[in-house]
């Protein structure tokens, strides 16, 4: 038996720092070691979402480890296009507020998708 703890809260560590970057965001300022603990926060939660899957010792075809999946591929397209917001849209503010509002959607997917999958095993 697996405890989630860990994911949970590295996971809420991630949400927190993301919402202090959207707040800097709309105070105009730009912090980037916020911005860069964010993204090691995501990864590290990431990580330990997968880790929590493999040890969890579900069989391959349990329904609790396919949701523990689909919760880890939702925070794989956040991480995904946190990453890309800077590198694509550089200069394009709609295209800008497209992906953040992409980034924000999927990682709020993934994280109740993760406390419900926290809450099966």
């Amino acid at each position: 038996m697996t405890t989630t703890v860990p994911m949970i809260a590295i996971f809420t560590v991630s949400t927190v720092l993301g919402a202090w970057c959207l707040i800097l965001l709309f105070e105009k300022a730009r912090k980037p070691v916020v911005i860069g603990l964010h993204l090691l926060a995501g990864l590290a939660g990431l990580e330990t979402m997968i880790a929590t899957i493999h040890m969890s010792g579900l069989d391959s075809d349990s329904p609790v480890r396919k949701f523990g999946i689909m919760a880890a591929a939702w925070f794989g397209v956040a991480v995904m296009s946190g990453l890309l917001i800077p590198l694509v849209c550089r200069g394009r503010p709609q295209a800008a507020n497209l992906m953040l509002v992409v980034h924000i959607g999927s990682a709020t997917v993934g994280f109740c998708l993760a406390l419900a999958f926290a809450g099966q095993i």
